[in-house]
């Protein structure tokens, strides 16, 4: 938009140049992980998927009830929780300067495995 301003001396219009645009602000912590959440979620429910569950938390909700896939959500509980502090932990060194910012990809990379408990006996 243009700007003007008003000589009373000579009684000129002129226009002024237009001002420099403000400097973009930092996203916030929560604006750089959201991404990084949003992956390791999405990447815990195809673990879930595959294995015939509609989402991490049917998987993990086997964890508490006796009989046949107890054992099985019980396994799957302990990996999700294990991938949300290995996660957390790499965005919090992010954050603090300590670690370079990894793609999506790479973090995702940072997880640790999947083990059902019959690949374990």
């Amino acid at each position: 938009m243009a700007r003007y301003e008003f000589n009373i001396q000579t009684g000129r219009k002129v226009e002024l140049p237009d001002l420099p645009a403000p400097p973009a602000a930092e996203p916030s912590a929560a604006e750089a992980q959201a991404p990084y959440i949003a992956a390791l979620d999405g990447f815990i429910d195809m673990v879930a998927l595959r294995r015939g569950y509609d989402t991490r938390y049917t998987c993990a909700l086997r964890a508490a009830y006796p009989g046949p896939f107890q054992a099985e959500g019980l396994a799957f509980a302990q990996w999700m929780d294990a991938c949300y502090v290995a996660g957390q932990t790499v965005l919090s060194e992010v954050l603090a300067g300590k670690r370079e910012q990894p793609t999506v990809d790479d973090f995702l990379k940072t997880l640790p495995v999947m083990v059902w408990p019959e690949a374990a006996q």
